[in-house]
């Protein structure tokens, strides 16, 4: 399945190998065989990202696998010099990365993402659902609907709901900053 979506996107190459850049969903490992990365690796296993460039590399590509935070920084800080601080919230992690004239100097990533507030708001604000069989899940519906429909604001919290929102977010963004602190201590 994974195969046709990448032949979908992501036409084989004819020519020879094309270098490309990439990024992937969660925690990415540098060190994976055959995956350049401007990092060292964070993790033992197997990773999504290595698991992606070994589809894109079938395709005639040469991958290079950056961190989302720090392909967000490429993308948006051009009228800036390619330096600054880039954020990114992902559904599982959020990550920092301090870019100076395009070069990562800093990254970080915390294992709390959109999904963590989620599930911890549901839970302080009773939203449960049950199956057929009586066991209760925690209602991400319900979550992701009160979002949309109360356009859910870090700068004004109009009611109870907002309020807890908004600390549960401060909790992973203090999380990412104390991160990022321990990070810039160390240059």
């Amino acid at each position: 399945v994974i195969a046709t979506i990448v032949d979908a996107v992501l036409p084989p190459n004819p020519h020879n190998v094309t270098r490309c850049v990439m990024t992937a969903p969660g925690p990415y490992l540098d060190d994976a065989p055959d995956v350049p990365s401007p990092r060292a690796a964070k993790l033992p296993e197997i990773s999504t990202a290595a698991t992606l460039a070994q589809f894109v590399r079938l395709q005639g590509y040469a991958p290079t696998v950056l961190s989302a935070s720090y392909a967000v920084g490429l993308a948006e800080l051009g009228r800036d010099g390619l330096s600054g601080l880039a954020l990114c919230f992902g559904a599982g992690e959020s990550q920092a990365s301090l870019l100076q004239q395009g070069r990562e100097i800093i990254h970080v990533g915390i294992p709390r993402g959109e999904d963590a507030i989620h599930d911890q708001w549901a839970r302080l604000r009773g939203r449960f659902v049950w199956d057929h069989e009586g066991n209760c899940y925690l209602n991400q519906a319900a979550v992701r609907e009160w979002r949309h429909q109360t356009h859910a604001s870090l700068e004004r919290t109009a009611d109870d709901d907002a309020a807890t929102w908004r600390t549960l977010v401060s909790q992973v963004l203090t999380g990412l900053i104390s991160a990022y602190a321990r990070e810039l201590a160390r240059l």
